[in-house]
């Protein structure tokens, strides 16, 4: 639609529980909407943001966050204060940096997908109710061995990173379903060996 601002009077829909504004232009959000304290589901997907817009951080209901095919390089260190968000989609972005971040300990779903990132820190890994991470094509080159602490999660991609071990700790994690790892430069007996020590996970190579 090619929208570029948000107006003020959005702080009026004090009841509103779901927001779209996704493939349009803009470029900031409105810090009247911090005032929507309702909202539970948010998607502002394909727009110009090249910064997580703050006024989320006040909304203490957001369940659900859509950020996906953005610019954002900058993601704000105090996220956990969304104490209810479950879902995160900030994929397709310009994150190169998860370090100081403080991830909201009841997330279950994570995409990060198409960034630039190269390490994963503790905040991420300690998630104990994390079930899907997506970090396919990004520049990670290791996995830490404190991955073992992701122990609800079913899902883990790892495609088109620079990943040429996996650290044997992963086979601690009893949840995981699925792992995807096409697209690395890991040996074949590596992957001959992660599938003996989980053989209940499907694993793609």
């Amino acid at each position: 639609n090619g929208i570029k601002y948000i107006p003020d009077n959005i702080a009026e829909l004090t009841q509103l529980k779901e927001f779209f504004m996704n493939l349009n232009a803009l470029t900031e959000v409105n810090s009247n909407l911090a005032k929507l304290q309702n909202l539970e589901v948010i998607h502002l997907d394909a727009n110009n943001l090249s910064v997580f817009p703050e006024a989320l951080i006040e909304i203490k209901n957001l369940k659900e966050i859509n950020l996906q095919g953005n610019q954002i390089s900058f993601i704000p260190e105090n996220l956990d204060k969304i104490k209810e968000l479950k879902y995160l989609n900030l994929s397709m972005n310009q994150i190169n940096d998860l370090e100081n971040i403080n991830f909201p300990k009841k997330l279950k779903y994570i995409e990060l997908q198409e960034n630039a990132i190269i390490n994963l820190p503790k905040s991420l890994l300690k998630l104990k109710d994390l079930e899907f991470l997506n970090l396919s094509n990004n520049n990670i080159e290791s996995l830490p061995s404190y991955i073992r602490q992701l122990e609800n999660v079913e899902s883990i991609n790892l495609a088109n990173n620079k990943l040429s071990l996996i650290p044997e700790e992963i086979s601690s994690l009893k949840n995981l379903k699925t792992l995807i790892l096409t697209g690395n430069p890991i040996d074949k007996k590596s992957i001959e060996n992660l599938k003996s020590s989980m053989p209940q996970t499907q694993i793609y190579f």
